[in-house]
């Protein structure tokens, strides 16, 4: 059965090809993908809770957002207006809806239980800072299945130059004025689903690269005021650099609504045991060795004496052999 539409036949009922949907499928997936040139947060979860940590971070970002910088507005092409028709408006409504990127969006990070959630927010850690500030006050626990949100400041390709470059242009926007709040730093990495490029190859390079700036700061492993993050997740590296990492628990949100701020130098309670600092540990250790090295001196004091005691025995069992012997000559030579 044919249809003759603008001069031409056209079969009624033709299927489309596998190409056709494959590449719809692929168009519509570009859009939901972690890319290069982008900012938001790594989102971390349990097994399988990734719906419910998606729903967690859009409250508690959304939450906080509007605190920051006001409710999300609606398009302007969305308004009412008198002098156009309804069929117009309805066009400018629905192509306003195509075109309007939310304030955060979840998108795929190619990684089980870490996800992505990208913002057109110009600076996403202060809304971190912000989360983060209110759970220090309140002390509550706003998240049950969302665990760790890192704010990304920009992401690129995982290859050294790339990562060179963005880096870069951070560590200059960053360290612009130099102060108390960001004199010392450290530098984290961790890679997920990528194994084309290594630890030991990138961080010289970058520590070549934040060194060569010359600027007023200086590495401190233990307590730095900034940490400098690289992410890498499957085929992007997410950068960023935060405030207080160590302090805020590494922006884990249910272990510091549990703990509190993290004070380097104090003992800390870990899963109902307590975690001490290493000086106590070194001490506990020496304790130990001194109380095994003086109950093994005891152990050998008494195995000698237990040696001493059967030496004597066996002595006074050898004379009170010999006198018996003496006795029997005696009465033997009297017979």
């Amino acid at each position: 059965m044919s249809d003759k539409r603008n001069g031409g036949a056209v079969t009624q009922g033709k299927k489309r090809s596998k190409n056709f949907y494959i590449q719809k499928n692929k168009r519509q997936k570009r859009n939901f993908e972690l890319t290069p040139g982008v900012r938001g947060f790594i989102v971390t979860c349990n097994n399988n809770k990734e719906r419910n940590c998606i729903r967690e971070a859009y409250d508690l970002l959304n939450e906080f957002a509007d605190k920051l910088y006001g409710p999300e507005s609606a398009e302007d092409a969305c308004a009412t207006s008198d002098n156009i028709s309804i069929e117009e408006e309805l066009k400018k409504e629905v192509e306003a809806l195509k075109d309007k990127e939310r304030r955060f969006q979840v998108v795929e990070s190619g990684v089980r239980n870490c996800l992505f959630i990208r913002t057109k927010l110009e600076d996403p850690c202060a809304v971190m800072y912000a989360v983060l500030n209110e759970i220090e006050k309140t002390r509550t626990q706003r998240t049950k299945f969302l665990l760790r949100m890192l704010p990304v400041m920009d992401t690129c390709k995982p290859f050294i130059e790339d990562i060179k470059k963005c880096m870069d242009t951070l560590v200059t926007n960053f360290f612009a004025t130099v102060n108390e709040e960001n004199s010392t730093y450290a530098l984290t990495f961790k890679i997920r689903n990528n194994h084309s490029l290594k630890r030991d190859d990138l961080l010289p390079a970058l520590l070549e690269l934040i060194q060569g700036k010359k600027l007023a700061i200086s590495p401190d492993l233990k307590n730095p005021a900034v940490v400098i993050n690289v992410e890498i997740v499957c085929k992007t590296c997410c950068l960023s650099i935060v405030k207080n990492y160590y302090k805020y628990r590494r922006c884990n949100l249910i272990e510091f609504a549990m703990k509190g701020v993290f004070v380097p130098g104090k003992n800390e309670e870990i899963d109902g045991k307590v975690k001490k600092n290493k000086s106590d540990v070194k001490e506990n250790e020496n304790e130990n060795e001194n109380e095994n090295d003086a109950k093994e001196n005891e152990n050998e004091n008494e195995n000698e004496n237990d040696v001493k005691g059967n030496e004597t025995d066996a002595v006074i069992e050898g004379e009170n052999k010999e006198i018996e012997v003496k006795i029997e000559e005696d009465v033997n030579k009297a017979d």
